[in-house]
């Protein structure tokens, strides 16, 4: 987001009174199984232009280090039309806050973007937002240029401005937010940025990704839902507030509501949560300012207020913040060591034999609640000979499964259970004729919420001198 967050200021004004008069936002069209909306585990955090309070401004050396280094698991960027119609990922129309030029992107071509320096004014904890400062407060200044030796694993292209063809390319699995940019003024060349954009997301290659298209102005949505429809958007500036004040129906329906963490003493993210947005299918995705809200106070409010992500300049701060909260990503993997459960399996023996009858007891001590499943696989040759049926299927890695357990009942709790799987009692029979037989004993290991941890393999022997007595 850019210059146009100022408008919301006297917009949503109006809407406060208006939404307290409404009570509660009428019914819009939902989006059905949006995939924005988290389960109860986790937050996004949203690169906003990969972090610009810690890496220059939406380069590719910011977006990487935020996915690989800085605890991000999401990508928010803006998209600028160059005069020979390339889409340039920077935040402003305009290039003098992150390059010694001073031009807009839509009169330059993409080669002359892209030979500017994309990191010049770039100043940890400062961002691009000080110009005073004296010349070695700028460490990554002349990289781009050769002046200076690129960090390693890094090359001098990672920080020019890169194309949305090249983000797009880089980071095929992850989810992107990628905002058309207006020039004030100018209202043909949101147009042509959504036409260009949705030419861009029609391509083969990039069918079916997760990304949300965001733009403060209607009529640049509209223009890419047209050309595009079935790449999610999210709700513009003013359909969000004729919603929220009115209950004017969005069109198009989006997956999204994408709003400033504060507008004068308004709380908008809790305004959302009161109206309980995410019931009718909206996900809310919040922006912190850069030098007042990147601290553990407002990342609790905002997880407190029900936000699906937060689009954060300092995503290494709100990645520290979720570990020390527990705060999980939607998918529910741990974010950090400390989230990560620690565990010993122990078996009695390496022989089944005597525990065909009482099933097999598995201990686990645990540093957090936990529990099992289990399932047992035989070689299929061995299979055949016990007259036991089944087909190696790949999911089973060429071996016969022969018996599961989903969940091994027990209590979910810390420190040391044993668990009795009752799995061996379906091929009990076939199984003690044989003096001699091997399978394998998968455990998987979740955490009290679900998580899987980890899957342990083990090959087990049926021992003895003699088959077991029939019962």
């Amino acid at each position: 987001m850019g210059e146009g967050k100022k408008l919301i200021l006297g917009l949503v004004a109006l809407c406060v009174a208006l939404t307290a008069a409404a009570g509660t936002a009428a019914a819009s069209p939902q989006p059905i199984d949006n995939p924005w909306l988290s389960p109860q585990y986790g937050v996004l955090n949203m690169a906003h232009q990969g972090g610009e309070m810690e890496a220059p401004s939406s380069t590719m050396y910011a977006f990487r280090t935020a996915l690989q280094d800085r605890g991000a698991d999401s990508l928010e960027m803006d998209v600028n039309a160059t005069s020979d119609g390339h889409l340039m990922v920077m935040h402003d129309y305009y290039t003098t806050k992150i390059t010694p030029l001073d031009a807009q992107v839509r009169n330059l071509t993409m080669a002359q973007v892209q030979a500017l320096d994309a990191a010049y004014w770039f100043s940890p904890g400062e961002g691009q937002f000080d110009h005073t400062l004296p010349a070695a407060e700028y460490p990554l200044r002349g990289v781009r240029t050769g002046e200076r030796p690129p960090p390693d694993g890094f090359s001098a292209d990672d920080f020019r401005v890169p194309t949305i063809d090249e983000v797009l390319a880089a980071f095929p699995d992850v989810p992107l937010n990628i905002e058309i940019k207006s020039v004030p003024g100018e209202p043909a060349e949101s147009l042509r940025v959504a036409s260009l954009l949705a030419e861009v997301m029609n391509r083969p290659e990039n069918q079916g990704r997760r990304v949300i298209i965001a733009s403060l102005d209607q009529d640049a949505i509209d223009k890419f839902h047209e050309l595009a429809p079935q790449v999610d958007v999210s709700a513009s500036l003013t359909a969000m507030i004729a919603f929220l004040g009115a209950g004017t129906p969005i069109s198009p329906t989006p997956v999204a509501m994408q709003v400033p963490m504060l507008i004068g003493e308004m709380d908008v993210p809790k305004m959302l949560q009161d109206l309980d947005v995410a019931s009718q299918g909206y996900a809310v995705h919040a922006w912190t300012d850069s030098f007042s809200s990147e601290n553990d106070d407002a990342y609790a409010h905002l997880v407190e207020s029900g936000v699906q992500g937060i689009m954060s300049s300092a995503p290494s701060r709100l990645a520290d913040y979720f570990c020390r909260a527990d705060v999980r990503r939607p998918d529910n993997s741990p974010r950090c060591e400390r989230q990560v459960l620690h565990y010993e399996l122990g078996y009695p023996s390496t022989s089944l034999r005597t525990f065909l009858r009482r099933g097999l007891p598995v201990t686990v001590d645990c540093d957090r609640g936990c529990y099992l499943s289990l399932a047992v696989r035989m070689r299929p040759g061995q299979a055949r000979r016990l007259g036991i049926k089944g087909r190696p299927r790949p999911i089973d890695r060429g071996l016969v499964l022969i018996g599961t357990q989903r969940r091994v009942t027990g209590p979910v709790k810390a420190g040391r259970s044993t668990f009795r799987t009752g799995i061996f009692r379906q091929p009990y029979r076939r199984l003690a004729r044989f003096r001699r037989a091997a399978v394998e004993i998968s455990v998987n290991v979740f955490d009290g919420s679900g998580w899987k941890t980890a899957v342990e393999r083990r090959w087990l022997k049926l021992a003895s001198p003699r088959p077991l007595r029939r019962r």
